[in-house]
């Protein structure tokens, strides 16, 4: 497709984040996959970045949008 899927990005982030907040993460990744919805997707990197304010990340997780 030319673009990261959303199960991509899963399986790189779930790696990432630490358990506390995994069952979190991957319930977003899960909705966006089912259906858009802005609010969660804007929590979801919002705890990503809180959680690990690097480039990486921030690359990985805006090469979706």
């Amino acid at each position: 497709m030319g673009r990261w899927s959303i199960g991509t990005i899963c399986a790189h982030k779930l790696e990432e984040i630490d358990l506390f907040l995994q069952p979190i993460s991957y319930f977003y990744f899960i909705k966006i996959q089912q259906r858009f919805n802005p609010s969660n997707f804007l929590k979801l990197i919002i705890g990503i970045l809180f959680r690990y304010p690097t480039k990486q990340t921030l690359f990985s997780v805006f090469k979706i949008v």
